[in-house]
């Protein structure tokens, strides 16, 4: 329209255009650089407003406008996009106040000679079906970005939805294990209170605490968002209150052989702070950081001054270093998320995943700051910043009771299992073997009340252990918690299902993790059974049996001696199909060797002698020496049956070097001699 201005020769209205075309130099590079686009934009538009103004002035009034008194209206209109109620008032009452200005105006005002009525018309018809372009791209966009705040809104309830969902999930979770050492050790005090009376009373009490401690940590992390949590500070010798608290965990270290130590350039120093909250914040970094650092590392915990170099302020440092796990850099952002738990397996089950969230935010409460830093396999440490102060009341006493009942907590749920190599050592009764891996002691305990009467039990702390323990001793059963240290449930079935020694072995996943993805997940792993926490025993009980009633069918069937193998029977099962198969094939290539025996068998699978049994015993019930005498028995009845060979070389082709002793281990299997064997006589 600038253009067309100038060959028409309409002068106002193509310096009109030349200056809204400045504006615009002007107005898009300045884009990039200013980062308030509301301001700049609504500068912009009541330029174009306050000009678009003038321009109808010169042009002799509204009439013969040739249609600009749209234009201004259109970037007023174009002000809705700014979001900014007050911005957009104030562009449309300026258009308003410039349209009354212009009609009042206009029987002063004359408009220019060259403006024709057909030229007039003209340009009117161009920005009607300009504006009515940019009318409705304006419309098709707002719709569109409406579309898009109903779908983020959309998103979001989603998230929030999940989000919910995933918090129902985790309380649930962290209710399940006590609830069901509760629950059990109720039933077993009913049953036998002369044994379960005071030992009964003490761990439903424990466990108790622990969910009082959970109920607790969500109340306050509630309280804290909310504001409501208050600081209760008293002055007065930090350093000595941080070493009580330390020698707290003391005991704890000692059982889990753990070097706990303190250290501070500090003898003592006084300072304002909050007795409780100190103790949650330093209980939940020490549980943390004794919970996974193995056997024979050390946690080490320091205090001392830092200076605040912008504000040149001293601040208490405290640290808690552990020679631990470690964690992986893209999980750090993430572990004072509340309910987080690392993923491949690292995080206990015995954990709720509020501790650090609330130390967070009781650190922030007392307008501090606290960093973690970990490398994995070497350790983490983790940095507590306080403000010193010194204007609360001065407290020398600290009220040591109630410190040690509200410590307790921290320190029972992280115990580990003291009985568990005490369990290791009991004697193998001929019962079925039962490997219990659970990093909840009170569970195992209750776990080894039901099943020591009908199993042999050995128990496990995390998933690591347990496969050791599952190669060295092939189990019977196997039964399993999912959120463990070091390796979780579903990896342990994962592993031990695809390893030839130990995948015939049955799984049950015993967990709090009730939900139906986790037992999907549990069963495509290869799990026999998945029970979710609190249990009934009854039914734990019969499915135990159920898979020993499995394990005696397929005993059955892999104990059978003829020469085909029936691969469809057991075809679920191919890891065992081909093991046995291969068994086979390795017999019948040496069976005329009479010095073949357990040791080249367990060369040629390759196997030590103690799985090879194991195995063995658990495929066939029988032993491996037995089962290779039946083989070479079998094969000599089907050559009797099928050849013209006579015995002495039927028995030297089956590895009987001894004719005597080969008739006589003959007749001990099949009740006949086999000088007198024919086809009659065979059923």
């Amino acid at each position: 329209m600038t253009l067309l201005s100038f060959f028409l020769h309409v002068w106002i209205v193509f310096w009109y255009g030349a200056v809204l075309l400045l504006y615009y130099l002007f107005y898009i590079p300045l884009l990039g650089y200013i980062r308030n686009f509301e301001i700049l934009t609504f500068i912009f538009l009541l330029m174009v407003i306050l000009t678009t103004f003038a321009a109808i002035l010169l042009l002799g009034g509204i009439i013969t406008s040739v249609g600009l008194v749209l234009v201004g209206l259109t970037c007023a209109f174009s002000s809705v996009l700014l979001n900014r109620g007050r911005l957009t008032i104030i562009l449309f009452l300026v258009y308003a106040i410039s349209i009354l200005v212009a009609f009042f105006a206009e029987p002063y005002l004359k408009a220019p000679s060259y403006l024709t009525s057909s030229v007039n018309n003209l340009y009117y018809v161009m920005n009607i079906l300009w504006i009515t372009g940019t009318t409705l791209m304006f419309i098709l966009f707002y719709i569109k970005q409406q579309s898009q705040i109903e779908i983020a809104e959309a998103s979001r309830l989603k998230e929030l939805d999940e989000a919910k969902t995933r918090l129902y999930t985790h309380i649930t979770h962290e209710f399940r294990t006590p609830l069901t050492i509760i629950l059990g050790i109720t039933d077993l005090v009913e049953k036998r209170p002369e044994k379960w009376h005071k030992e009964g009373i003490r761990e439903i009490r424990r466990n108790s605490n622990s969910l009082l401690q959970l109920v607790n940590q969500m109340l306050d992390l509630s309280k804290l968002e909310e504001g409501l949590m208050l600081k209760n500070l008293v002055n007065g010798d930090i350093i000595h209150y941080l070493k009580y608290l330390i020698e707290s965990f003391n005991s704890l270290a000692e059982n889990r052989q753990i070097q706990l130590t303190f250290s501070s350039p500090l003898v003592e120093f006084d300072m304002d702070y909050d007795p409780e909250n100190l103790m949650h914040i330093l209980s939940n970094l020490l549980a943390n950081a004794l919970k996974y650092t193995p056997e024979g590392g050390k946690v080490k915990v320091y205090a001392g001054l830092e200076n605040q170099s912008r504000q040149k302020k001293e601040r208490l440092l405290v640290r808690v270093e552990d020679t631990g796990i470690g964690i992986k850099q893209e999980n750090l952002q993430n572990i004072f998320d509340r309910f987080y738990r690392l993923p491949d397996g690292i995080s206990s089950s015995s954990g709720s995943g509020l501790g650090l969230a609330l130390t967070k935010e009781l650190v922030h409460m007392l307008n501090g700051e606290i960093t973690v830093i970990s490398i994995p396999e070497k350790g983490t440490i983790f940095s507590i910043l306080l403000p010193i102060t010194q204007t609360a009341s001065r407290s020398n006493d600290i009220d040591n009771y109630n410190l040690k009942k509200s410590i307790a907590p921290y320190i029972d749920s992280t115990g580990g299992l003291e009985l568990s190599e005490k369990w290791d050592e009991i004697k193998t009764t001929g019962q079925p073997i039962i490997l219990i891996v659970e990093d909840n002691r009170d569970v195992i305990k209750y776990l080894m009340e039901l099943l020591k009467n009908k199993y042999d039990i050995r128990a496990a702390s995390n998933g690591k252990e347990a496969l050791e323990k599952a190669i060295k001793i092939i189990p019977d059963i196997v039964i399993s918690d999912v959120m463990m240290p070091l390796m979780n449930g579903y990896e342990l079935v994962d592993r031990l299902k695809k390893d030839i020694r130990t995948s015939h072995i049955p799984i049950i996943l015993l967990t709090a993790k009730a939900d139906i993805t986790s037992k999907l997940q549990g069963l495509i792993k290869g799990a026999d059974a998945y029970l979710a926490k609190p249990f009934n025993k009854d039914e734990l009980l019969i499915r135990l049996e159920k898979l020993i009633e499995i394990r005696k069918r397929m005993q059955e069937h892999f104990s059978q001696f003829n020469h085909v193998m029936d691969t469809d029977k057991y075809k679920s099962m191919p890891l065992e199909l081909n093991f046995m198969q291969k068994v086979r094939n390795i017999l019948e290539t040496h069976i005329h060797n009479e010095n073949f025996g357990i040791e080249t068998l367990c060369r040629e699978l390759p196997m030590s002698r103690a799985q090879l049994y194991r195995k063995f015993n658990a495929l066939t019930n029988l032993t491996v020496s037995k089962y290779i005498r039946s083989i070479r028995l079998h094969k000599a009845k089907q050559l009797l049956l099928t050849t013209p060979l006579d015995v002495s070389e039927v028995a030297f082709q089956v590895g009987f070097k001894n004719l005597s002793h080969f008739s006589s281990s003959f007749t001990q299997e099949f009740g006949i001699n086999p000088s007198k064997i024919d086809r009659k006589n065979i059923s």
